[in-house]
């Protein structure tokens, strides 16, 4: 996939499917990289979103890329601006969209399911 990058984890796509985030929760690749994905399906590098480890990747209508990290939920911008951080009282590990309009954030930490409604 990338050379240094051995245990690929999260994966989340960008609206329209044209850029692929991936990301590992392993310490030595704290990095969140960037594909372009053409037509066919096939990637090329595009380069670091930002340097943070994570498990769980989603991307919201806007761009915007939701990490679930060690400190919580890291909200980043497409320019991997830090936007906000979402604290929970567990490390997150997973997150998605969900709800009658996909708008509702549920995310697992520890023993739990954590629902954020707009």
């Amino acid at each position: 996939m990338h050379k240094g990058f051995g245990f690929p984890n999260g994966l989340g796509f960008a609206p329209g499917e044209q850029l692929l985030y991936a990301g590992s929760n392993h310490p030595d690749e704290r990095s969140i990289l960037r594909f372009n994905c053409d037509a066919a399906g096939h990637l090329s590098p595009a380069g670091v979103l930002i340097h943070e480890n994570a498990d769980g990747i989603k991307t919201d209508p806007a761009g915007n890329v939701y990490l679930a990290t060690l400190r919580g939920i890291r909200v980043v911008s497409p320019a991997g601006e830090t936007l906000s951080l979402i604290k929970l009282p567990d490390t997150p590990s997973n997150l998605c969209w969900g709800g009658d309009t996909a708008t509702d954030l549920l995310v697992t930490a520890g023993s739990a399911v954590y629902l954020f409604r707009p």
